[in-house]
């Protein structure tokens, strides 16, 4: 069928993200094309859509794609990759994405996070740096490198540090670590930022501040019983 609007970014990255739902990596790949043809820009955003649809349609992801995703994001610093980054992390919690060699994407990808100068990163860019660091912590925390995504959860608190999200998943994975010593104060952080502003991240520091009381009870329970002889 000829599409409506031919030439519309917007009608090209709908159509990828239909035949990746789909499974159709050739379509998914054309039509990532197309886009990245008509809105250049967009191409360091098409390279992770690309990763995620070969994750979709279960295929291996080539060499060629990881190259082309460092060469892309060497030449920019937009910060307009947060959907398909978004994306890339969801997936790869549903435990969809076994293909992507998480440990060379984290060195790509967490390299140029790291490049960013924050004080020269315009008004309109610093959500968009948030999210990326966000998402990019959260991808890094389900493919099991949480100890990783401490730095891109510093760079999140950086710009918006009265956010509590970021710290949020920080006490999660200090936890997940064993470091509870750290969870203590980032709950302490959490408690002296919470303006009881959502009731849910209230309640979430409430059960957070239960959790490590019960821990710091088996820990004196523990030391307390007689050794045995």
């Amino acid at each position: 069928a000829r599409l409506a609007h031919p030439q519309s970014p917007r009608v090209h990255g709908d159509l990828s993200v239909h035949y990746m739902n789909n499974g159709a990596l050739s379509s998914a790949l054309k039509h990532l094309e197309i886009l990245a043809t008509l809105d250049p820009k967009a191409r360091p955003a098409t390279q992770i859509q690309t990763l995620v649809a070969h994750c979709m349609a279960e295929k291996p992801i080539p060499d060629q794609v990881y190259r082309d995703l460092e060469q892309r994001l060497a030449l920019t610093k937009g910060t307009y990759l947060v959907s398909s980054l978004r994306t890339l992390a969801e997936v790869t919690a549903k435990g969809r994405c076994a293909q992507l060699d998480v440990k060379r994407f984290a060195r790509i990808f967490g390299t140029w996070l790291q490049s960013f100068d924050r004080s020269k990163l315009q008004h309109k860019d610093i959500q968009h740096y948030w999210l990326m660091n966000v998402f990019f912590s959260q991808l890094l925390g389900t493919s099991g490198r949480p100890a990783q995504a401490f730095p891109y959860l510093d760079n999140a608190v950086a710009v918006q540090p009265d956010r509590l999200e970021p710290e949020f998943i920080r006490i999660r994975y200090q936890l997940s670590l064993g470091r509870h010593e750290d969870a203590k104060q980032t709950l302490a952080r959490l408690k002296q930022m919470d303006r009881g502003q959502r009731n849910d991240f209230t309640a979430t520091i409430a059960e957070y501040d239960n959790y490590l009381a019960f821990l710091d009870r088996e820990r004196s329970q523990k030391a307390a019983r007689p050794r045995a002889q």
